[in-house]
């Protein structure tokens, strides 16, 4: 017969390895529990971290674009600059070589033979042509001749210096303006000169 100090020892053991087990199971389990959170905790500093450096990186990247583009932007409009400059130099140079042009014989025949095929396209029976007063004498009478055989009347007026030499029709009622002086030629090949000197700087700059 087992006596009742020995059950209350059996039965408090029993009870104690129950409540030990039921800790150990709880605690198992909390540090489950734990690890679980833990792990979770670190996966989302590292998600974040990772995204933290994809962003700098982005970041860096996206800097690094807009240094370059802005480099090469300052580059293309330095450039640009450039090639305008040497475009103004070119120019200035052959508006001298064309004022040197209208001391010569050849020039003369280039007037007059602007102005006749000019003639060919109008209507009018009266004009205005404009002449520099250097040249005024040399080609008025000729001019006169011209327009006769046209059965035209001209006036003459006064080509302003800086438009180099030429000449410019007009109708009396001023309709319209024929621009044949030598500026006026020099400014409707600008764009092709300018064309051909960006061609030799890139060829230079290869």
């Amino acid at each position: 017969m087992i006596l009742l100090e020995n059950k209350i020892t059996i039965f408090t053991h029993m009870v104690y390895a129950k409540k030990s087990e039921e800790c150990r199971k709880k605690l198992e389990d909390e540090k489950n529990l734990y690890n679980q959170k833990l792990k979770e905790k670190e996966d989302e500093l590292k998600k974040t971290a990772s995204e933290i450096v994809k962003r700098r990186v982005d970041l860096a990247n996206k800097n690094g674009y807009e240094l370059v583009s802005k480099a090469h932007e300052e580059n293309r409009i330095a450039e640009l600059f450039e090639a305008e400059r040497q475009l103004d130099q070119l120019l200035e140079k052959v508006r001298i070589r064309l004022k040197d042009y209208t001391k010569t014989e050849n020039y003369s025949e280039y007037v007059l033979g602007t102005f006749a095929k000019a003639l060919e396209d109008l209507d009018d029976d009266e004009i205005y042509v404009y002449l520099r007063d250097a040249e005024s004498d040399a080609l008025k009478d000729k001019i006169l001749e011209e327009a006769k055989r046209h059965n035209i009347s001209v006036e003459f007026k006064r080509l302003p210096e800086k438009l180099i030499g030429g000449l410019i029709i007009s109708d009396k009622n001023g309709n319209y303006e024929i621009n044949l002086s030598l500026s006026e030629k020099i400014e409707d090949s600008r764009y092709k000169i300018g064309s051909m000197l960006h061609l030799i700087m890139k060829e230079v700059e290869d």
